[in-house]
């Protein structure tokens, strides 16, 4: 699966995925890393949920595929109960090995989404004021004379 998705064939990836009888939380990381490097996150989200209701244990890798999925969909409140998950079930995240550098990036990263976001409807909402504004202004000194 690995080499299909390497080789930018996540749907021949997929077929073989879907033969294997039992399937473990590694061949779901690969599949799922392999739909976010192909820039397909809402396939990645779909597979993550389908963990999920397969009832499937998730491992840092997993959530951090996750949590990188919401933020490249934007989906902050799905970012944020992944991240709430990994509070209530005890996940310990460190910095040094085992994937916990990548949970904690992949968290940043949707924090960073959000801001940027935010940041760019304030701008636009202000823009759009100050060019009401500034019309009313005109039509004011124009129509009225003041």
């Amino acid at each position: 699966m690995d080499m299909y998705m390497k080789c930018g064939a996540p749907h021949k990836a997929t077929v073989v995925f879907n033969q294997i009888s039992t399937k473990s939380t590694a061949c779901w990381n690969v599949l799922i890393d392999g739909h976010l490097k192909s820039c397909q996150p809402f396939e990645a989200l779909n597979l993550f949920s389908l963990m999920a209701q397969d009832d499937h244990e998730f491992d840092l890798i997993t959530l951090a595929n996750g949590v990188r999925s919401c933020a490249n969909l934007g989906l902050l409140r799905v970012g944020k109960s992944i991240h709430g998950y990994m509070f209530r079930t005890g996940v310990v995240v460190r910095c040094g090995g085992g994937g916990g550098a990548v949970v904690v990036v992949a968290v940043v990263v949707v924090v960073a989404v959000v801001v940027v976001v935010m940041v760019v409807v304030a701008v636009l909402w202000r823009w759009r004021w100050w060019r009401w504004w500034r019309w009313w202004w005109w039509w004011r000194w124009r129509c009225c004379g003041y």
